[in-house]
């Protein structure tokens, strides 16, 4: 009885050694994928964004293409303070959609402020190879985010001190932090 159990626990541990032997060849035999170096500064190709908001106050904010040459320039500026900013034709490429949901203090109110709350956003970076403009090299998504001011500016949109145009800057600047974070994660 002894002797059938100890066969049956050699056949499983061998079983176990094959099976995880096939994984770690499998695992680390890559996907032939290059990945991003990093290191390396990055040429901006593309920034687009997308806004969004429900309603329509009687305050007139930046408009979509105002706000997409904003965040530009503030990923721009980043990247270029952390040393990840190039204009080489050579340098890999970073393609970035942003989506940006305004929000307004008291939206479900008829009588709406038209103060700024804390906008939503989501982005998604492609790493385009730069000899190869079409091998994307990484991709880094991130999806259903919600800004968070300090402590003065939760008192700022509390009280819809928020209701002038230059407000929303800090957002676009906090957002464009964001992603530059986001890059240089990838190493």
């Amino acid at each position: 009885m002894i002797k059938i159990w100890v066969n049956k626990l050699e056949k499983i541990l061998l079983g176990i050694l094959v099976i995880g032997f096939i994984a770690g060849v499998v695992g680390c035999s890559g996907s032939g994928v290059k990945k991003a170096k990093i290191g390396e500064p990055f040429n901006l190709n593309v920034v687009s964004l997308t806004l969004l908001q429900q309603i329509t106050p009687s305050i007139t904010y930046h408009s979509e293409p105002e706000l997409q040459r904003l965040l530009t320039s503030h990923i721009r500026k980043n990247l270029t303070l952390q040393g990840l900013f190039s204009t080489k034709p050579s340098a890999n490429m970073l393609k970035i959609k942003v989506v940006y949901q305004r929000h307004f203090l008291d939206e479900q109110n008829p009588t709406l402020s038209g103060a700024l709350a804390y906008p939503g956003y989501g982005f998604e970076i492609k790493v385009i190879e730069g000899s190869n403009k079409k091998n994307v090299l990484e991709t880094i998504s991130q999806q259903n985010l919600m800004f968070k001011g300090r402590f003065i500016m939760n008192i700022d949109i509390e009280a819809g001190r928020l209701d002038k145009k230059s407000d929303e800057i800090v957002f676009v600047d906090g957002i464009a932090k964001a992603i530059v974070r986001s890059i240089q994660a990838l190493k």
